[in-house]
């Protein structure tokens, strides 16, 4: 697809999805609300030999991928609710060294799920693994994950709550995109801290 065009495609989805918030925010808001509750995150980390300040790594390098490849804002904050979702709900005690594949795999999830135009099976081998996976276990790992969450892939992200909120804003200086940019980067930094993405 041209340039060009995927620009204009991806604009049209962004603004039907602020239509969409403005149409309907409080009925999205309290669905939100009703799917956070039921997921319990604390001590996610509690039975895994990975240390929060590795994982705010993984989190940081995952940033930089999904920038790199212009995916979504919304793909890097699935992407992190899924690793973590996967941390608490696997049966599995896991290393540090499992943390860079289940990384790659929860950004492909998260692209496939929310992409216009996702992130292919060999840019996750070739450029963002550099080649340390072969696709059978970028595959064997996918399917892991995606049993451990019970295939619900879709979750309440930060984003979801913060286009919410700003939509909701009566000051014009606050709903600008300076402002927004501002408030999403806080969000993204939020993501590295251990102890608030346990919280609801």
């Amino acid at each position: 697809m041209h340039p060009r065009a995927l620009t204009k495609l991806k604009h049209k989805s962004t603004s039907m999805k602020y239509n969409l918030v403005g149409d309907y925010g409080l009925e999205i808001h309290s669905h939100l609300k009703k799917l956070e509750a039921t997921t319990k995150q604390v001590q996610f980390l509690g039975k895994h030999q990975i240390s929060p300040d590795y994982r705010a790594k993984m989190v940081d390098w995952m940033v930089e991928v999904l920038t790199t490849f212009k995916n979504s804002d919304q793909t890097l904050f699935l992407a992190v609710n899924i690793l973590d979702r996967y941390f608490k709900a696997t049966e599995k005690s896991l290393s540090s060294n499992d943390l860079h594949l289940s990384g790659i795999v929860s950004m492909f999830i998260a692209s496939k799920y929310e992409d216009v135009i996702p992130l292919l099976m060999r840019t996750v081998i070739n450029k963002i693994g550099h080649h340390k996976f072969e696709v059978p276990t970028v595959e064997d790992k996918e399917l892991e994950m995606l049993k451990s969450i019970q295939y619900k892939i879709g979750a309440p992200t930060v984003k979801e709550f913060l286009d919410r909120y700003i939509e909701e804003l009566k000051e014009p200086l606050l709903k600008s995109s300076k402002f927004y940019k501002i408030a999403l980067y806080l969000a993204k930094l939020s993501c590295h801290n251990y102890g608030l993405m346990q919280l609801p």
